[in-house]
């Protein structure tokens, strides 16, 4: 058998203990025989080295047990002591043994089992907490690397416009004092951009609580300055309130509802938050919430628009909200005022998607008949006398 090779070419042979190589001479035709006779002298010599490996860790071994020392009578009875230790369930000494009468007296002594001593314990140990919590507060602000990073990222949010976030930002929602450092990077004279940047990290990255604080103290006034200087609202600002929804029940609780109660509430600003509420999805919990808060409110335009746009959602309410609403309603029964047209369309709307109740049914009913539309009022009278689309949960 031969075996041919290619001029100017490294010729390799591969075989289970490793790679021999060979020079690039130029060679012919060659047997096979000849090229493993060098593989084989190699082998020998790797199993020799390892057989004086072992021979020589055979050898230490041998002396290291000459070598050891017989063991003191002692030490051999300190090590017998030692395993009648070890005997599980065994009392040593007689006079420590415990009745179980004495066992369930003694049980009634355990801190677990005295409140007072519990509270006494949950006491101290939350004082001690409180002052690392204060000494490690006191030691972030009072550190003037940290107050100056910080100071830096204000300066950079005031004029940020586009691209990433400096790192720093993005430990704010891990620190434990994250309020303290948050207030150093002065929020309320972040640009819009800024805005609606941040909002996209903290949305997700703050627990509701803290996201309630992010969206009352910064997009909140935000929204109201730019709506008033503009007569209308930045995109970016837009933007932020529609990321922000990503936490319903934070939205409602510290931008929708802290609105409403506002006297200077706006129309305009009822009307760009109602479109906010009309192109998103809103959890059915979180809506029917919305509408029992607002309907419990007086009557003026911008809270008129707000449920006008929560009724138009379609939500499957409870009985209680559907209650609140015609109450809200029935406020106005006698008022000598004349009622606007969009409060005519909310009672046609509740009249067409909900299944009201016969109370329900006569008490607007009466209304109607004091307060009147030329137009609105006949379809109101049409809705009530025929059945309706949707259920009132229960």
């Amino acid at each position: 058998m031969v075996i041919k090779k290619t001029a100017k070419k490294q010729r390799v042979l591969r075989t289970s203990q490793g790679v021999l190589k060979q020079s690039n001479k130029k060679v012919g035709f060659i047997s096979a025989t000849a090229l493993t006779q060098q593989p084989g002298k190699l082998l020998r010599r790797l199993g020799e080295k390892k057989k004086g490996m072992r021979e020589l860790r055979r050898i230490k071994r041998e002396t290291q047990k000459q070598t050891r020392k017989p063991k003191d009578k002692q030490q051999e009875q300190l090590e017998e002591q030692e395993e009648v230790l070890e005997l599980p369930n065994t009392f040593i000494i007689d006079s420590l043994k415990i009745s179980p009468e004495d066992e369930q007296i003694l049980s009634q002594f355990m801190v677990g089992n005295d409140t007072k001593t519990n509270q006494i314990i949950e006491d101290f140990q939350k004082g001690l907490q409180d002052d690392e919590n204060k000494k490690h507060h006191e030691n972030i602000m009072n550190n003037p690397k940290v107050v100056c990073v910080y100071e830096n990222v204000a300066e950079l949010m005031k004029t940020y416009r586009s691209g990433k976030l400096p790192q720093p930002f993005h430990l704010i929602p891990k620190l434990e004092h994250w309020k303290q450092v948050f207030e150093l990077t002065k929020p309320q004279e972040w640009s819009p951009q800024a805005i609606f940047a941040a909002t996209k990290i903290f949305s997700s990255a703050l627990d509701r609580q803290q996201t309630e604080y992010l969206y009352s103290t910064v997009i909140l006034p935000a929204i109201r300055l730019s709506i008033q200087e503009d007569k209308r609202l930045n995109v970016h600002l837009y933007n932020a309130l529609i990321k922000a929804m990503y936490k319903p029940q934070a939205w409602f609780r510290s931008i929708l509802f802290p609105l409403c109660l506002e006297k200077d509430f706006t129309l305009k600003e009822a009307q760009i938050i109602g479109s906010v509420i009309h192109k998103l999805h809103v959890p059915p919990i979180h809506g029917s919430i919305a509408i029992f808060k607002v309907a419990q409110l007086d009557f003026t335009g911008p809270v008129a628009v707000i449920l006008k746009v929560l009724i138009e959602k379609k939500f499957s309410l409870p009985e209680r909200a559907l209650d609140e609403v015609i109450k809200y309603f029935m406020r106005y029964e006698n008022d000598p005022r004349e009622m606007p047209v969009i409060w005519h369309q909310m009672i046609l709307r509740v009249c067409e998607l909900y299944q009201l109740k016969s109370d329900h049914k006569d008490q607007l009913k009466k209304l109607i008949s004091k307060k009147k539309h030329h137009l609105i009022t006949k379809e109101i009278q049409k809705q009530l006398n025929k059945g309706t689309k949707m259920d009132v949960e229960k």
